[in-house]
């Protein structure tokens, strides 16, 4: 018996059986799975990833990446330690690079541009 269709979290589109992202907005849907269990669907923030990583470039060192996904908080310590002495602002780049950064709620940061959040 195959796999039934399913719906997209994030935009609502139906998503093919057996497909790993959905056609209509790319989001992930089912991850591969290696050795561990798959999960079925990863939300993902609506931040711009892209936003984000041009913020730490520029204006790391006083938070403003962080200020923009709503970690207020750890922003307030960028701003008040100069990006914690520059190793969080390295750091923050790397991880906005890698596609490992995350907001306030603990959603990934994916997308590269999304017109929602500007």
């Amino acid at each position: 018996m195959g796999e039934a269709a399913s719906v997209c979290g994030r935009c609502g589109s139906t998503v093919a059986a057996g497909a790993s992202y959905c056609a209509g907005c790319g989001t992930l849907v089912r991850a591969a799975a290696v050795g561990r269990k798959s999960k079925e669907y990863e939300e993902v923030s609506d931040y711009s990833r892209l936003l984000a990583l041009l913020l730490c470039v520029f204006l790391g060192y006083v938070g403003a990446h962080r200020f923009y996904v709503g970690k207020v908080w750890t922003g307030m310590l960028w701003l008040l330690t100069g990006g914690i002495l520059g190793v969080g602002y390295v750091s923050d780049i790397v991880a906005l690079i890698m596609g490992r950064f995350r907001d306030h709620e603990g959603l990934r940061l994916e997308y590269w541009s999304d017109s929602s959040s500007w």
